[in-house]
């Protein structure tokens, strides 16, 4: 099943729906859950759904929920053996399904066939007329996706694109329903994958990441301008940077509430640290430093200290002041 959630995709829908209907797999259904655009997206996929009855299904939220909401509604309605997230307004390469299939089918040898698991590939980073703006996201981004596989660094961040992604039932049916404090759909079937399965990554560029300003997410290339801009809006105390450690808080004590009986000893520890922080300051930066909790480059890593060890006030314990 290849789930689509779209929103005022009227512009790239259709190629995108070309780009899923040429690929050399051929055994998919294609399921286009619009989250009540406001251009003509659902006339499109309607149209497309006529010239393919048999293999697209179209369905329609009755309030906006967000990206988030939407691909974690459709993965709740839709069940296959394997599931695919798909964005309106990407294009994919012609074996993108053949390829995450194969690799699939590969490791459910290796780990069984009741391991959850989770496969993402890389991307090339697309303008508006798809002209390559990155050969690879990874490389866009300053990631490597063995950064991935590890579980501590998933709890604090999230380096795959949910438009990549492939999964297998188990993983389906062991992280639903997804909760409503859970950053993102992606980042949260990430964590379950790596706390109770496998995260395997196809290193090739299987979707042209179309950016043209209106992205939910998007990408956005890792420097020292970053870097720079990082710095300045840490100093100068924008509210992104804060929600965003709030986000992960919240996630986290999401995940700890739903997980943490079947959580070793250790996991449980490492989590709680994190959707619970310390009320000491010094408390909460050992629980970073001893648990290893690092992002995907020292910049990142030092930022993200920053803010939960220091600026970080908004969740405390319990009956406790915040530090």
């Amino acid at each position: 099943a290849i789930l689509l959630a779209s929103y005022n995709n009227a512009s790239y829908l259709e190629e995108q729906i070309a780009s899923i209907t040429a690929q050399t797999w051929r055994d998919w259904h294609l399921y286009i859950q619009d989250d009540r655009s406001q251009d003509a997206t659902v006339a499109v996929a309607e149209a497309c759904r006529v010239r393919d009855p048999d293999r697209i299904t179209i369905l329609e939220n009755q309030v906006n929920l967000g990206a988030r909401g939407n691909f974690s509604r459709l993965l709740d309605r839709v069940d296959a053996s394997y599931l695919m997230c798909c964005d309106g307004d990407d294009v994919w390469d012609a074996r993108k399904v053949e390829l995450s299939l194969a690799l699939m089918r590969r490791y459910e040898r290796r780990f069984g066939a009741t391991s959850p698991l989770l496969l993402h590939t890389d991307l090339v980073v697309v303008d508006r007329e798809l002209r390559a703006q990155a050969p690879s996201f990874w490389q866009y981004q300053g990631r490597h996706p063995r950064h991935t596989l590890s579980f501590r660094r998933n709890l604090i961040s999230n380096a795959i694109a949910g438009c990549t992604v492939m999964l297998n039932r188990p993983l389906r049916e062991r992280a639903l329903p997804i909760p409503a404090s859970a950053v993102m759909h992606d980042w949260w079937l990430a964590l379950v994958a790596s706390a109770f399965g496998h995260i395997i990554y196809l290193a090739q560029a299987t979707v042209r990441y179309r950016q043209h300003g209106g992205n939910a997410v998007g990408a956005q290339r890792w420097g020292a301008w970053r870097a720079c801009a990082g710095a300045r809006g840490l100093l100068r105390g924008d509210s992104h940077y804060f929600q965003a450690v709030d986000r992960v808080v919240l996630q986290g004590r999401a995940f700890l509430a739903r997980y943490g009986g079947a959580l070793t000893p250790a996991a449980r520890r490492l989590v709680s640290g994190v959707a619970w922080p310390a009320r000491h300051r010094i408390s909460r930066y050992w629980h970073l430093q001893t648990c290893r909790l690092y992002k995907h480059n020292l910049l990142s890593t030092l930022g993200f200290v920053l803010l939960f060890c220091v600026a970080h006030r908004r969740h405390p314990l319990p009956g406790r002041r915040g530090g």
